[in-house]
Formats: structure tokens, C-alpha cells, sequence
């Protein structure tokens, strides 16, 4: 596989403590490796089928691809003990396999947000936050009749990845604490991921023993989802 890389970017400084960073980028790929037998199937459209090993398929080198984003971020230091900084990107990465029509990628999120702050708290505590959102990502629909009648999941492949799971979100807090007991420096942390709980789209999956309810599926599909809100802390041994 060969890739053609067009990057431009640019630094501002408008406001003391503060970077404002843009980059556009353009990529062009040749000889992605496609799948013979599917048309629509290649390296970066192929189903990632948890819980298994990847699916070997015949490939070659037909296929393209085609990838084009825009990054805005800021780094900024509001004061001594604050800093955040975040981005915003929107980017689209479409591939071809044999038949050589353009279709999202498994990477092709074409929103992603972030921002992240720290805070340095008096007898060395430490406050901290991020905020990631994502679009969707793409995915293959089940072919329903042909998964029923062979009885195990057959994808769709003439919708490969048309298809777009709700959106990403997820919010985590942590609050440090430094301390040191002789000689050796330590950190106590604790905070929660997913404060906002939000079930965040892992996959689909065909359970034909699934308890599933008929009048909203009609089929034996069940929704895989992310970690829900958990708790996060331990302690850190720090070399210095």
C-alpha cells in the first residue's frame, strides 16, 4: 500500500499563554489491499468482529482510497495552575475495493471535539477533566433473510459501512494527590470515567439464544455497549 501525504498548517498567538494551532492535510492511498471475492470488502471496510480472529480473505492491490480533514486546537495557560487545552476536527476517509465505489471507512468520523483541563490545588492536589465527542462510526448491517435462513451473521455487503451508530461522549474527572514517605514519591488518585453514563455504541451482534423482543428487533440482534460509569483510582509510584 502507498500513500500521497499534503499537509499544511499554521501557529497564532493572539493572546498571551495561548497557541492556536490549524493543519489541513490531504491523502491519497494506492494498492490498499481489497478482498477478490467482495467488491465492496477492503483492509480499511472490514467488519472488526469482536471476541474473534481477523477474517482472512483473499486480497489484492486494487484498491484506493481517499482521506481529507481539518484540525483547529488551542493550548492555553490561563494562569500558573491552570491549563486546558482542546480541538475540533472534521475529516472524511473513504476507501474502493474491487469495484472501485468510495465508501466510509472504519475510521471515517467526520466530527471529533476534545478538551481537557488540569488544575494545580493547594498542598499539591491535582484536579483534572476531559470531554471527548465523536460522530458515529460507520458500520455493516446484518443481511436479515440470508443471517435467519443460514442461522449466523451474514453482513450486508452491498450497504458495507452505509450504516452510522450513534454519536460518542464520554466525560471523566480525576482528583491527585502527591505525597512522599521517605524516599519515595508517590501520587493517590482518584476520580469516575463516564460521569454522564452515557451508553456509548460498541458494536451489534447476532445472538440467536438472546431473550430479544421480537416486536422491536423481528431478529435475534443485540446491542453491545461500552463501559457505563466506573470508578478510577489506585496509586502511583513516580521515578525521579
Amino acid at each position: 500500500m502507498r500513500t500521497e501525504h499534503e499537509i499544511a498548517g499554521a501557529d497564532f498567538s493572539f493572546l498571551r499563554g495561548s497557541l492556536i494551532r490549524v493543519e489541513a492535510y490531504n491523502k491519497n492511498y494506492l494498492d490498499v489491499p481489497a478482498s477478490t471475492e467482495y467488491p465492496s470488502v477492503t483492509m480499511h471496510t472490514m467488519v472488526d468482529m469482536i471476541g474473534e480472529q481477523l477474517v482472512w480473505l483473499p486480497m489484492n492491490s486494487t484498491g484506493v482510497g481517499k482521506a481529507a480533514g481539518i484540525e483547529l486546537s488551542d493550548q492555553s495557560h490561563i494562569s500558573s495552575r491552570f491549563q486546558v487545552q482542546g480541538s475540533v476536527a472534521y475529516s472524511r476517509a473513504k476507501f474502493a475495493g474491487t469495484d472501485q465505489i468510495l465508501r466510509p471507512s472504519n475510521f471515517d468520523f467526520p466530527w471529533i471535539a476534545n478538551v481537557a483541563g488540569i488544575a494545580q490545588l493547594k498542598r499539591q492536589y491535582t484536579i483534572s477533566g476531559r470531554y471527548g465527542y465523536a460522530t458515529g462510526r460507520p458500520y455493516t448491517a446484518f443481511n436479515l433473510a440470508e443471517s435467519g435462513a443460514q442461522n449466523r451473521p451474514v453482513y450486508d455487503l452491498s450497504k458495507e459501512n452505509t450504516q452510522r451508530a450513534p454519536y460518542y461522549s464520554r466525560l471523566d474527572a480525576q482528583l491527585t494527590k502527591e505525597f512522599e514517605i521517605h524516599s519515595l514519591h508517590l501520587e493517590l488518585y482518584g476520580g469516575v470515567d463516564n460521569i454522564l453514563n452515557r451508553s456509548n455504541f460498541l458494536s451489534y451482534a447476532w445472538m440467536p439464544r438472546y431473550q430479544f423482543n421480537k416486536e422491536v428487533h423481528g431478529e435475534p440482534l443485540a446491542t453491545l455497549w461500552q463501559m457505563p460509569i466506573f470508578p478510577n483510582f489506585g496509586i502511583r509510584l513516580i521515578a525521579r
